[in-house]
Order: C-alpha cells, then sequence, then structure tokens
C-alpha cells in the first residue's frame, strides 16, 4: 500500500497513530490478556491432571492445546491490522469449549470413547442452547441465566464474523468513511476488539473452572490467582463470580483478599 501515493498519507498517519500511548496501551492490554488466560489455563490443565475424572477422559480438556494455540494467534494478527479473523476463531473456540463442556458434564462417568460417541450423536448443529441445561456450581440461579444469556448473545455477534452479514458489511463502511480501511485500524477498533477478546476468554476460563471442580479450581485462585495482581481476569464478571465462591477459606481471611 505504501508504494501507492493515493495511500501515502495513511500510512504515514496511521505509522504516527501506532506510535501514540493510547494505541500503544491497547496493544499492551491485549498481550496482558493473552498473558493473563495462558497463566491460568496452564494451571487448569495441569490440576486436571491431578483428577482421575478429568485425566484422559475429557473431550474439554483434551481439546486444550487447541484452544491455546488459538488464544497465542490473537495478539500478533491484531497487531498486524487483522481484525475479523480472531474474531472467527473467538466463534470456533465458543462453540467447541461450550458443546466439549455439555458432553462431559452429560457423560461424566463414561470414557472417552462413549464421550466422542455422544458427541458425535448430537450432529453438527450449534450446541449453545443447551447451557441451559447445565449445572454451575459458582453461580446461584439468577447469574447462571445471566452467564448462559452473555454467552448466547457473544455467540450470535461473533457468528456475524463466520458467516456473510450485513454488520460485517456496515463496519466496512464505517472505517473506510472514517479513513480506517482494512490494515489502517484506529484506536478505537482495537479497543472493540480488546472487548470481543478478554470477554471470550473469560467465558472460557468460567467453564473450564467448572468442569475442573469447584475443590481444584479453589486451590487456583488461592494458590496461584490472587497473587498476581496484574491478572486482567480480576476485573471480570464471571471470574470474579466463580472467586466469590471462596472467600470463605481461611487463607483469604487472614489475608483479607476477597474477591471484589
Amino acid at each position: 500500500m505504501s508504494s501507492n501515493p493515493s495511500w501515502q498519507p495513511h500510512s504515514e498517519a496511521h505509522a504516527k497513530l501506532r506510535e501514540s500511548k493510547e494505541y500503544q496501551d491497547e496493544l499492551k492490554y491485549l498481550y496482558r490478556t493473552r498473558d493473563s488466560f495462558v497463566t491460568t489455563f496452564a494451571a487448569v490443565t495441569l490440576y486436571s491432571s491431578r483428577s482421575p475424572c478429568l485425566n484422559g477422559k475429557s473431550l474439554l480438556f483434551g481439546d486444550a492445546s487447541d484452544i491455546l494455540e488459538s488464544a497465542l494467534s490473537y495478539p500478533p494478527m491484531v497487531e498486524e491490522g487483522i481484525l475479523n479473523a480472531p474474531r472467527r476463531e473467538l466463534r470456533y473456540v465458543l462453540e467447541t469449549v461450550c458443546t466439549h463442556f455439555y458432553v462431559d458434564q452429560n457423560n461424566f462417568n463414561r470414557p472417552l470413547t462413549g464421550k466422542i460417541a455422544f458427541l458425535e450423536s448430537l450432529g453438527r448443529q450449534p450446541k449453545i442452547e443447551l447451557l441451559a441445561q447445565l449445572k454451575f456450581a459458582a453461580f446461584d440461579d439468577t447469574t447462571k441465566a445471566s452467564f448462559v444469556n452473555d454467552v448466547s448473545q457473544l455467540y450470535s455477534y461473533l457468528c456475524g464474523y463466520v458467516h456473510p452479514s450485513v454488520q460485517q458489511f456496515e463496519e466496512r463502511a464505517r472505517r473506510g468513511a472514517g479513513g480506517r480501511p482494512s490494515g489502517f485500524e484506529g484506536v478505537e477498533d482495537l479497543k472493540r476488539v480488546n472487548r470481543d477478546i478478554f470477554r471470550t476468554l473469560e467465558i472460557v476460563l468460567a467453564m473450564y473452572f467448572h468442569a475442573l471442580s469447584m475443590s481444584l479450581t479453589g486451590d487456583i485462585f488461592i494458590q496461584v490467582l490472587d497473587d498476581l495482581k496484574t491478572w486482567n481476569f480480576h476485573k471480570g464478571r464471571w471470574c470474579t463470580a466463580v472467586s466469590r465462591t471462596f472467600d470463605y477459606k481461611i487463607e483469604r481471611k487472614r489475608t483479607g483478599m476477597v474477591a471484589p
């Protein structure tokens, strides 16, 4: 683009924008979200190896490397101005985690082969609506309903980036009219994709916490996450709801570290 004179003003202005504090702060936030997720995900998958009910028997934990691979890909894509491909990945991750969580919980005592057979029997239709049938030990009925609704709304929104949609067309038109065509994203564009990534990854963690068990999840919060002041998900709605479950623990009462 830079070799075309008509793009030169855009390129120069965007180069200055990329150097601005506001733009760099958004990139830093994106990488902190990734690092916060990776740290938590590593702990969750490690702790799952201590559970004879999960180790080698869970679709959700068996597919963990694929979820991690996807999460690691978001920052470098966004940094290169690729904003919608991460959203398509987020849709895949959200649907995969919801589906595998549903299969695992409804077939808890079955071997992995049985769970795979059950997954096949469900067909290819999205399983998001099935979340309402599941148990979420850390959520009361009101919180569970809000969580399921949030997942459903997010999934519908992300689908707009997977299938041809008016949503994508109108977004491209707005960005073009605002002098922010593809590759020349603005700070607001970064903020939006940051919100989408954070929102999806927090939901993913909430489901992994529940799949792991409240006992092991409590150990992760007390022994790992409580002391991580830079953990982005301390400010997340669903991770905070899970964290409050462990405010009774003596370790928190002693230190005064309770969920906000």
